[in-house]
């Protein structure tokens, strides 16, 4: 290998000092592409995920037993309020309503939600009713034919 360096040369490359060229005419200059800004420092920090969609949960009690009032949208951003607020009522009551008939929507999130408040109902041995659930709601529960899983009270819509 010593004997072939002679025949070729001294290696010759640019020598850029990191941070050192911020006009890229000197990275072209010296034959090697430029880096690229990332993503952060072209618009600045990410912001956190927010829905669009006003969510509200209100629990007021009847005897022993805790109704939730859902409004809103049922989705990844709304379940964390929903499962706390439904777990503490739980803890605090004998049985819980979850009255649904205010919900827009309900994706793969609300209803693994839904079905994580039903186990906890059944292992603590607090049942657990959704009351007056809406259209959408419902089209949800009978498309994965969880509708037999749950005690649904004043659904006049699971009629087909």
């Amino acid at each position: 290998m010593s004997d072939v360096a002679p025949l070729l040369g001294p290696r010759r490359s640019p020598v850029l000092k990191k941070n050192s060229c911020d006009d890229v005419s000197d990275y072209r200059t010296a034959g090697i592409d430029p880096p690229q800004k990332s993503l952060e420092s072209r618009r600045g920090p990410p912001k956190p995920m927010q829905s669009d969609s006003t969510f509200s949960v209100d629990m007021h009690s009847r005897g022993r037993q805790a109704v939730i009032d859902v409004h809103g949208e049922i989705d990844g951003f709304s379940i964390e309020s929903l499962q706390s607020t439904a777990l503490r009522a739980m803890a605090d009551h004998d049985s819980l309503v979850l009255r649904l008939r205010d919900v827009t929507f309900i994706d793969s999130a609300g209803l693994r939600s839904l079905i994580i408040l039903k186990r906890s109902s059944e292992r603590d041995a607090k049942p657990l009713v959704l009351e007056q659930p809406s259209r959408v709601v419902v089209r949800l529960l009978q498309l994965t034919a969880l509708h037999e899983h749950f005690t649904i009270s004043d659904a006049e819509s699971m009629v087909d």
